[in-house]
């Protein structure tokens, strides 16, 4: 069912604390308006050129059954441990969130990712990440050719 827009207004700082959790920019915001609740995904927001400022936010009301497009953050857990990393290698991140297909109600907080195992000169692209259940990988969808890079560990070259 569709929404009609509404207008309202917010307390600056509630709008400042609510973008600064970057998890909530993809996750399932309760939203009460006049007595009635909707579940919405932050869609757009606008800021002042130079002002830590929040100009509009635009929201997007949606219903259980909705597939939505969602930017989730990585969280890469073991980098100390990384078998590269003990080698002597530098970490690369070239992704710290993904684009993530997804239902409404099973937007992942963040994926995951363990570079325990990853060595010196390897890459870890996007087909090699566990997405969660009900999820899947928006870039993956348009093909291999889209199997973007997200993290590597390259030799220290400064060292040599």
């Amino acid at each position: 069912k569709s929404v009609a827009p509404v207008s309202l207004q917010f307390e600056h700082r509630d709008l400042l604390r609510l973008i600064k959790n970057k998890a909530a920019l993809s996750s399932l915001i309760h939203l009460d308006v006049d007595g009635q609740a909707y579940k919405v995904l932050v869609k757009d927001i606008q800021r002042h050129v130079y002002k830590n400022k929040v100009m509009h936010i635009e929201f997007q009301a949606l219903s259980s059954d909705d597939i939505v497009l969602a930017e989730v953050p990585l969280n890469f857990v073991n980098a100390d441990k990384a078998v590269g990393f003990k080698k002597g290698g530098q970490i690369s991140i070239n992704m710290k969130s993904v684009r993530v297909r997804c239902s409404a109600l099973h937007i992942p907080a963040e994926i995951i990712v363990d570079i325990a195992n990853l060595d010196l000169e390897q890459v870890l692209h996007l087909s090699q990440i566990e997405f969660p259940a009900g999820s899947e990988s928006y870039d993956l969808l348009h093909g291999k050719e889209h199997d973007l890079a997200v993290i590597a560990i390259h030799a220290d070259k400064s060292a040599q």
